[in-house]
């Protein structure tokens, strides 16, 4: 069983850091946890000294990491679980794909919208959110695996319907 986390096209170091500490690796494995697989990005995390892809074993994890790939889908679709940062496309992603799934808020975005997002999907229990200080303990949450799936909203029929409010002919 492995676990996913990215951060997209973005740094987002702090993510990073956090989910190599050894309280965050430790609740993955409590969790059948027994590989990490890191997209990390822009970034620079300080676990990453060279800052080439590859595997390392932490605290006694195999951890596997790359900077950035065409498709991050297969990547999800093997996980149990996927952490990533809390943007739009990320989370529907993941979403879309009925995985347990751990927003994590950049806390150093300017207008961040991300916290929006976050608490409307996790009030509809679609996901849990945390910022990186806290990610170890939502990992050990038990809501993390009994989260209710995420039916997207038919757009054709939204447009239709407004398309209708406003008099233009429906699609």
């Amino acid at each position: 069983m492995s676990a996913f986390v990215t951060v997209g096209t973005t740094s987002f170091d702090d993510l990073i850091n956090a989910i190599t500490e050894s309280s965050s690796l430790a609740s993955l494995k409590a969790n059948g946890v027994q590989e990490l697989i890191v997209q990390y990005g822009g970034g620079n995390p300080t676990f990453l000294m060279n800052n080439e892809d590859g595997s390392a074993e932490m605290d006694g994890m195999k951890v596997t990491f790359f900077r950035y790939s065409p498709d991050i889908k297969p990547y999800m679709e093997k996980a149990k679980v996927v952490i990533g940062h809390a943007g739009a496309g990320t989370i529907m992603e993941a979403l879309k794909l009925t995985k347990p799934f751990i927003a994590v808020i950049n806390e150093n975005l300017m207008n961040n919208h991300q916290v929006e997002l976050a608490n409307a999907l996790a009030e509809k229990n679609h996901l849990l959110f945390c910022n990186p200080r806290n990610l170890s303990e939502t990992i050990k949450n038990p809501k993390l695996f009994t989260l209710d799936p995420f039916t997207p909203v038919d757009s054709k029929k939204v447009a239709n319907y407004v398309n209708g409010k406003m008099g233009l002919l429906a699609n």
